[in-house]
C-alpha cells in the first residue's frame, strides 16, 4: 500500500464515465442518506448500553458526514465529466506523497542506555527492582485489607 501507483490513464481516459459514474453514485448516496435514513430508528438499536442523547448525536453526524462526501463525490464526477483538465490541476496541487517509511526511519533503532547502566551497576539495578516492588506489594496489601 506504501508504494504509489498511477491511475490517471484509466481514469482520464474513461473520464466521462467515471465522471458519471462518480456523480451517480454519490447523489443515490446522498439522497438515501438524507430521504430513507431515519435516526430515531437507528438509536434504540444502537443505544442499549450508552444513553440515546448521544448515540442520536453521534449517528446524526455520521450521516451528516456521509451526506457532505456523496455531495462532493457529485461536484468531483461533475468535474470530471465536463472538465477532466480542471480536476488535473486540483489533483496536481493535492496529490503530493508522503512516505511513512521516511517519517519513521530510525525508530526501530534501539537505545539501550537502560541496559548500559544495568549492566554497568547490576548490585544497584537490582536492589532498585526490588525495593520497588517490595512498595508496590505493600500499597496492595495495604488497599486489599482496606476494602476487607
Amino acid at each position: 500500500m506504501e508504494i504509489p501507483r498511477d491511475i490517471g490513464k484509466a481514469v482520464y481516459g474513461h473520464g466521462r464515465w467515471f465522471g458519471g459514474a462518480f456523480a451517480l453514485g454519490g447523489a443515490f448516496v446522498a439522497f438515501m442518506l438524507l430521504a430513507r435514513v431515519e435516526v430515531a430508528a437507528i438509536v434504540p438499536e444502537l443505544g442499549r448500553r450508552a444513553p440515546p442523547l448521544i448515540v442520536d448525536w453521534i449517528v446524526e453526524s455520521l450521516r451528516w458526514i456521509l451526506v457532505a462526501g456523496g455531495a462532493l463525490a457529485v461536484i468531483i464526477g461533475v468535474m470530471l465529466f465536463s472538465s477532466p483538465d480542471a480536476v488535473r490541476t486540483v489533483e496536481a496541487r493535492l496529490n503530493r506523497w508522503t512516505s511513512t517509511r521516511q517519517l519513521g526511519k530510525g525508530v526501530d533503532t534501539m537505545h539501550l542506555a537502560l541496559d548500559r547502566w544495568v549492566g554497568s551497576f547490576p548490585r544497584a539495578a537490582g536492589w532498585t527492582l526490588a525495593l520497588g516492588s517490595a512498595f508496590v506489594l505493600i500499597a496492595s496489601v495495604i488497599v486489599w485489607l482496606g476494602r476487607h
